[in-house]
């Protein structure tokens, strides 16, 4: 038995490294091939990756496309080796000037490598020239603003397409440069191998790099001007992957780091959402969020409900003239007026700090716009990111071990966009809404584990709460109806004895809670009375959310907005969420059905997508049937090999967060019918795809840091007072959560259960 499995390893490990090596080889050669023949279509959906300061594609009446190049433009390209002969073919085009051809001065990598005169039908010219040092190859093209009568641009020629090839053969030495050069497909095939040996998987490590291999050479022949790029985003994918396993097996030996236990779970949950909010919060009112905080300061400051001054006297960017007067007289308001009442007292520190700072000569009026006063209300949304990891802890570990629920809140919160409208967007009501919705989802299960008048009550304020963050929302309360539902079959089978009992408190709890949830949303039902004349309104109109067509493909895998591309920790959480199948298959069917509830009447409505938004933002509410899911996922991976949910949480958190960097800075349109315009390869294979190079500017620009570089000393207390509220309150969150879940199972719970455990192995002896 130990000859055959002695053998078995032997065999795994041989075919292993044979494929190793066989993947290693090949990728080596397809990297050299890769950067040694390289052709553009500009025009084409891919040629974002290598055209710079072009022009926007156009296209001939031939059915021909291409760009205009500027006066001074650049063609991007990987680098052959050094010093390789390279020959280079650009096809072009461009009207004749009435003093002669148009002419482009032509140059490698900043090295002059002539002039030519260009005619007025495409014709491919061919350049030769020794590659120069330095990464990428950059062909420049300048020429003199060309002018076409009726076109204000500043033209140079019409580039179709463009093409090198290296004429110089490889030798021995220049094939193993390709191992560090990039796009450094070898060295992620190497990494690929090495994240399947920390998995223990012997015979993958050889496999993985193949079929890896295998993808990017039948990829190939479908997007084969991005070909390169292709291979540098495997790279990266295999790095992440890999250090995200090696750390998770460095903190195995290490286990009291590790969140084996509800109390360290929570120092990481706490620790984790502190580092976030140090390096990426923003304090920004903007856009809808200008409706969301007018319901804040109008009372406040002006006593009223009327938002005219903060609609058109408001220091914030993007208002438009689009509010008008209501019959009452006063300007509508389309936002829920929940997020303003969940501000309200961090904004009344804020305030407070605003009058005491003017009292001491600072430059604030105390007028609900100064400094301490947006930073602490919009800081609560931050808040609300923590709330929600918290809340949703609780819920995954009715099934999942502390590791499993603490990684999937935290990646929750990295891999989705609560990090976008918790952190950068906080005056948007999202981060909010998905905090009491998972309250409330929290509030439900505790109802169905133990039914009570009092746990009635709470979902009933959940609830409340949940709506009112925002309105649509409402659709996933068909939970409690799943549970009145069932204790109802529950009272009238019980014994006749029971059976009155069971029923009275059955209605006295959906009583109360029916109460309570229109008590709770009551401030919105008041607002709408005294801006719109009624208890109830649609303030959007009733056209905006009538049901049209589904879109619920577009929903998941849209390049706009998509669950998938642009929240990937959601979509692996709605794909685990079945996962709860085999646990309880009851609540599996609640759950879904108030996803799909939810889910379905989104996909319905003519602007499906919600508008100008970093993802789908509506989803945010469903955001604690997510992170139950992500748990059970990460259980069952947990379950398969200790290490191993660090690969998929890592490559969410990493996808979402560059995709965010790219939205911060502008590397694609935020505008949604010019996203939808977008090709979807352009999407996710852009030259700014993964910008890493934009990351520390982004960081830069957070909150924290921006204040730290500030000169005056003034505000630097100003700032280190800030500071000290935000903690206070982060401290307060955290111990109102240990009161209210009692004392976390950290060092005395372990000690405890051993001394039981030890005394009742006494006395069995005894």
């Amino acid at each position: 038995m130990a000859a055959r499995r002695i053998f078995s390893i032997t065999t795994a490990w041989a075919v292993g490294v044979a494929l190793l090596l066989a993947a290693l080889a090949g990728g080596i050669a397809w990297q050299w091939q890769g950067r040694a023949a390289q052709s553009l279509d500009l025009g084409a959906p891919l040629d974002d990756i290598s055209a710079v300061d072009f022009y926007a594609p156009e296209r001939s009446d031939a059915g021909v496309t291409y760009r205009w190049s500027g006066p001074g433009s650049r063609l991007r390209l990987s680098a052959p080796p050094a010093g390789a002969l390279v020959r280079a073919d650009l096809r072009m085009f461009a009207p004749e000037r009435p003093e002669g051809p148009q002419r482009v001065a032509l140059s490698a990598n900043g090295q002059p490598l002539g002039e030519v005169a260009v005619g007025s039908q495409p014709r491919v010219y061919h350049l030769l020239f020794a590659m120069p040092a330095g990464a990428p190859l950059e062909i420049g093209l300048s020429s003199p603003p060309l002018q076409i009568a009726g076109d204000p641009r500043a033209l140079g020629v019409a580039v179709d397409t463009a093409a090198i090839e290296v004429l110089s053969p490889p030798g021995a030495l220049g094939l193993l440069r390709e191992l560090w050069a990039a796009p450094y497909l070898p060295l992620g095939l190497l990494l690929l191998a090495g994240a399947a040996l920390l998995l223990g998987l012997r015979l993958w490590a050889g496999l993985a790099p193949a079929l890896a291999l295998l993808l990017l050479v039948l990829a190939d022949g479908w997007l084969h001007d991005a070909r390169l790029l292709l291979a540098f985003d495997l790279f990266v994918a295999a790095a992440v992957a890999c250090a995200a396993l090696a750390c998770a097996a460095a903190l195995r030996r290490w286990p009291r780091a590790l969140p084996l236990d509800d109390r360290r779970a929570l120092a990481w949950i706490v620790a984790a959402f502190a580092v976030v909010a140090a390096v990426t919060f923003i304090p920004t009112v903007r856009s809808d969020g200008i409706e969301y905080y007018a319901y804040l300061r109008s009372p406040t400051i002006d006593g009223d409900l009327n938002f005219e001054n903060e609609y058109h006297q408001t220091p914030f960017p993007q208002i438009s003239d689009k509010f008008q007067p209501t019959v009452t007289g006063h300007y509508e308001n389309l936002a829920a007026i929940g997020p303003a009442i969940v501000w309200a007292p961090l904004y009344t520190v804020g305030h407070v700090i605003a009058l005491a700072g003017r009292t001491l000569g600072m430059p604030w009026r105390a007028n609900g716009y100064d400094p301490p006063e947006v930073v602490l209300a919009v800081f609560t949304s931050a808040l609300g990111g923590l709330v929600t990891m918290l809340a949703g802890y609780r819920i995954a570990r009715r099934w999942a071990a502390p590791p499993a629920a603490a990684l999937a809140s935290i990646a929750t919160l990295l891999g989705s966009n609560l990090l976008f409208y918790s952190m950068r967007e906080g005056s948007f009501a999202h981060a909010l809404s998905g905090t009491a919705a998972t309250l409330y989802v929290l509030a439900w299960l505790r109802l169905e584990e133990r039914p009570s008048v009092r746990r009635w009550g709470l979902v009933g304020v959940a609830a409340g709460a949940t709506v009112l963050m925002y309105w649509i929302a409402a659709l996933t309360l068909v939970l409690p109806c799943f549970t009145f539902a069932r204790l109802l079959l529950v009272a009238l089978r019980a014994p006749a004895g029971e059976r009155a009992a069971r029923l009275r408190q059955l209605a006295l709890g959906g009583a109360l809670a029916a109460v309570l949830l229109l008590l709770v949303l009551s401030p919105q039902l008041i607002a709408w009375k005294i801006i719109y004349g009624s208890f109830l309104a649609i303030p959007h109109g009733s056209d905006y959310i009538r049901p049209r067509g589904f879109q619920g493909f577009k929903l998941l895998f849209s390049h706009l907005y998509g669950l998938l591309p642009w929240t990937p920790a959601f979509f692996l959480g709605l794909v685990g969420l079945a996962l709860l199948w085999r646990r309880d298959r009851y609540l599996t069917v609640a759950l879904f059905a108030a996803f799909l509830a939810y889910f379905g009447y989104n996909a319905s409505l003519a602007r499906w997508f919600g508008g100008g938004s970093f993802g789908l933002r509506r989803m945010t509410a469903l955001a604690p049937l997510f992170m139950l899911g992500l748990a059970l996922l990460f259980e069952l991976l947990r379950r398969w090999r200790a290490i191993a949910p660090a690969a998929p949480a890592a490559l969410a958190a990493v996808w979402a967060t560059l995709l965010l960097v790219r939205y911060d800075l502008f590397l694609f349109p935020h505008v949604p019918e010019e996203i939808a315009a977008m090709p979807a390869q352009r999407f996710f294979l852009s030259r700014d795809t993964l910008p890493f190079w934009g990351l520390r500017g982004w960081l830069n620009n957070g909150f924290a840091l921006q204040q730290l570089r500030t000169d005056g000393p003034a505000d630097l207390l100003a700032f280190a007072l800030l500071v000290l509220v935000m903690f206070a309150s982060v401290w307060l969150v955290v111990a109102l959560y240990q009161r209210l879940c009692g004392a976390p199972a950290g060092r005395r719970g372990w000690l405890a259960r051993r001394v039981r455990s030890r005394l009742m192995a006494g006395r069995a002896r005894g």
